[in-house]
């Protein structure tokens, strides 16, 4: 218990003795700052990790078609090019996507055969395809 104490007083947190008092120090702002700061950070640098092309190669059963990718004619795109819708929704679309993705990779209940469906749109961004290319 001595440590969880120590660990509090250090993070800003002083417990009265006696009572069931709760003392904020001035310390706990800064401190609460620096975790969301670093949260952040965290955060952001996992987002962008899980972005890349390489990411997606980390499942085992992604190997074949990142092979054939890699052989395409869209080598020099990455991944997120054509799996993300344009925008916001689309980004968020695919990170809850990809994190049920995760899920069944952890939980052994992926399909073997992956399935994705890419928007128009995606094909359709600026230095990509024209429109009569897709009719």
């Amino acid at each position: 218990m001595n440590l969880l104490y120590r660990l509090l007083r250090f993070l800003g947190v002083e417990i009265g003795r006696g009572a069931h008092v709760v003392v904020l120090t001035r310390r706990f702002p800064f401190v609460l700052l620096g975790v969301g700061v670093f949260g952040l950070l965290a955060f952001g640098g996992f987002t962008y990790y899980t972005s890349t092309s390489g990411f997606c190669n980390s499942c085992h059963y992604m190997e074949p078609y990142y092979a054939s990718w890699q052989h395409s004619s869209h080598k020099n795109v990455p991944c997120e090019k054509c799996h993300y819708a344009p925008g916001v929704a689309g980004f968020v679309k695919a990170k809850l996507g990809g994190l049920g993705e995760v899920i069944k990779t952890i939980t052994h209940t992926e399909s073997p055969m992956p399935h994705a469906e890419i928007a128009d749109a995606s094909c359709l961004r600026k230095g990509c395809h024209a429109t009569r290319l897709l009719k």
